[in-house]
């Protein structure tokens, strides 16, 4: 089975992370072909799953609405069983339905805060919508979270989106440093007690309430590493 998986870029975040995974484990199974293609083909992840061997489809797109992708794309996109679109991306969805006889699966990723949107925005979203719901076979989301939050925002049926958790690859997990250094690097006590976080800084991830929880602990030992 041909699967190609399709992701706005390769840079750093966790989405692009949890595809690179996924992409490396597809890799070793005999009975998987994985490929992917991005809007704009660069960043570490993209670098990762290249030295694995597995094709990188750069569509060099301009942003999400730059609909050069149907004609870009369709042209690369033929040859595939399947096409799991982890982001909704409308230009390279439109390019992907110019593609006859393959299936098409949705991911959903992570929730949002949707009064923040700009007019722009809700209409990148309704209109993945309706190619989800027009030309789409299989929706899912990685939390039961992200699952809810697809099928409201895509006005698709919540009993057809079903939950796919992210694989973990804990050999990524070992640290690379030692404790001790890290903590002096940090200007850290031995009593010092440390609570970290790490991620893009987007609003709807509210780093803003750990700072405030922090900075309104009791013991001022208490710091906030981000």
């Amino acid at each position: 089975m041909r699967v190609l998986h399709f992701l706005w870029s390769g840079e750093v975040g966790g989405a692009e992370r949890a595809l690179s995974q996924l992409v490396a484990s597809q890799a070793t199974d005999g009975s998987i072909e994985p490929g992917l293609a991005l809007g704009r083909g660069r960043g570490p992840y993209a670098s990762r799953v290249r030295l694995l061997g597995v094709p990188v489809i750069d569509l060099g797109l301009r942003g999400g609405a730059d609909f050069r992708a149907l004609t870009r794309g369709s042209r690369a996109l033929r040859g595939w069983d399947v096409h799991h679109f982890h982001s909704a991306e409308p230009a390279l969805m439109a390019a992907s339905l110019r593609v006859r006889g393959t299936t098409r699966v949705f991911t959903n990723r992570g929730g949002e805060v949707e009064g923040d949107w700009t007019a722009a925005k809700r209409l990148r979203h309704a209109a993945a919508g309706l190619m989800l719901r027009w030309g789409f076979h299989g929706y899912s989301g990685n939390t039961a979270h992200a699952a809810t939050v697809a099928a409201r925002r895509y006005r698709l049926d919540p009993s057809l989106v079903s939950v796919t958790p992210n694989g973990l690859d804990f050999g990524l997990l070992r640290p690379a440093r030692a404790r001790a250094e890290v903590r002096t690097e940090l200007g850290a006590g031995p009593r010092d007690v440390l609570v970290g976080t790490s991620g893009v800084l987007k609003a709807w991830k509210r780093v803003d309430r750990l700072l405030e929880g922090v900075a309104g602990a009791s013991d001022p030992r208490v710091r906030a590493v981000v």
